[in-house]
């Protein structure tokens, strides 16, 4: 019984691990497949929030540094006259309020940088001879320059503008370059390793994002798109790890080369992708199981049958009685179902019979037996038995039920009739009569 069991089982559990081993398969394939589109289009992804990101820094960019250029060109046409280099100082310190929010010292300067009216007074120095934003200014558009120090607070961002005339006069505005470190903190997520930098051209970083210490500055490569200004830009962090991003240069001011770059590990794409991928395998997954368990209950079903027949048939060959079995199936399973019934019923006729051949002694028991286990071996009603005769050489009828009028009551054993040719044959025979089919045993 443990064998048999162990057999059956084995058909469901192949026919399950078969559909598990095909669901697997099949959620295997469509993941490679999509996996490379999910990667472009996370990649994709990645790249236009790169974009949204440096188009939004670059922003913030302008919002600071044209109010200054426009403060210093406006402070010249209100407050100084440019054919004799007179100074307003009320109309200079009134440009300096409105524009307090964008610079912290206004001055007006000669080429050599000697000092001509400041505002605030209290902190103006007598001279900038030494800064170059002096010496490079323009008279039609705002030149800028930038200072860096030993530390971030030191550094200072100039613009300034010459003064059209004689007088060799120069604006100058000291520009509030505080907002640069918060600008650039904006868009970096130290968490995940996002890193904003604002570098002077190829050079190294003039302001980096918290975190951006974890960046080699110096595995920094930049890669130009078809529009030089822009392209992308690839790195090592100090893990070890690629890093990748994307970089734009901010334009329109003359005397910075500056470069906004936003660089995050390259594993951010991966993990992109594994998130826009994890639905859909798990909708695979799932129907995948629903599946299995669908076909695990299918399979022990359809095998269930075949364990009963097993064990029916293996009764059959120890000699006892052979249970039907109950199906109400109509497929293969259940047709072949019926006819283990049909042989069943066969060999319980048989084993009828031989019990009866053992166990009686009277021959009326014995040929109504015969006729009784006949009838259920080959299906009919009409039944009849011959028994040979050797003391008168005929073949003579010993019982019989419902017995056809043509078969006759005795034959002659030499004769030529088709009973006596079906004694002699090792087979069962059928024979055709008058519309009727005869078979004989």
């Amino acid at each position: 019984m443990l064998r048999r069991a162990s057999r059956a089982h084995s058909l469901a559990t192949s026919v399950t691990l078969l559909t598990l081993v095909l669901a697997m398969l099949s959620v295997s394939i469509v993941s490679l497949a999509a996996l490379g589109g999910v990667y472009d289009l996370a990649r994709n992804q990645v790249s236009a929030r790169h974009e949204a990101y440096l188009q939004a820094l670059v922003g913030d960019m302008a919002l600071r540094l044209d109010p200054a250029a426009r403060l210093v060109s406006r402070a010249i046409l209100v407050a100084v006259d440019s054919e004799t280099g007179a100074v307003d100082r009320t109309a200079l310190a009134t440009q300096f309020d409105l524009g307090i929010e964008y610079v912290d010292q206004l001055l007006l300067v000669r080429r050599d940088g000697t000092v001509i009216s400041a505002y605030p007074t209290f902190r103006a120095p007598s001279t900038v001879e030494d800064n170059p934003v002096v010496e490079r200014a323009l008279f039609d558009r705002p030149v800028y320059h930038y200072e860096t120090g030993e530390a971030p607070a030191d550094a200072r961002l100039w613009v300034a503008r010459g003064v059209e005339g004689d007088a060799g006069l120069v604006m100058v505005a000291r520009v509030r370059s505080g907002f640069l470190r918060p600008a650039v903190d904006r868009f970096a997520d130290p968490d995940i390793g996002r890193w904003i930098l604002l570098v002077e051209g190829d050079g190294p970083a003039l302001v980096s994002s918290v975190g951006a210490s974890g960046l080699v500055q110096e595995s920094v490569v930049y890669t130009p798109g078809e529009d030089e200004s822009e392209g992308t830009v690839s790195a090592v962090s100090v893990d070890e790890s690629i890093a990748w991003g994307h970089y734009a240069d901010i334009e329109g001011y003359e005397g910075l080369s500056w470069r906004a770059t936003i660089i995050e590990p390259r594993s951010s794409i991966v993990m992109a992708t594994i998130r826009s991928l994890t639905p859909a395998v798990a909708a695979l997954l799932a129907s995948g199981l629903m599946t299995l368990l669908v076909v695990g209950v299918l399979a022990r079903r359809f095998v269930a049958p075949l364990t009963d027949l097993e064990q029916r048939a293996l009764e059959a060959v120890s000699g006892a009685y052979v249970r039907p079995l109950q199906s109400d199936r109509t497929d293969e399973v259940g047709r072949l179902a019926a006819a283990f019934n049909a042989i069943a019923l066969r060999l319980n006729a048989l084993h009828d019979l031989s019990q009866l051949l053992a166990s009686s002694s009277r021959l009326d028991q014995v040929l109504d037996g015969i006729l009784s286990a006949m009838g259920h071996i080959v299906g009919t009603a009409s039944v009849a038995v011959f028994l040979v005769d050797e003391q008168s050489g005929r073949l003579s009828l010993a019982r019989a039920r419902e017995l056809a009028e043509d078969i006759g009551v005795s034959v002659p054993l030499d004769g030529g009739s088709w009973l006596v040719e079906a004694m002699h044959c090792d087979d069962p025979r059928s024979y055709a009569m008058q519309g009727s089919d005869i078979s004989t045993f």
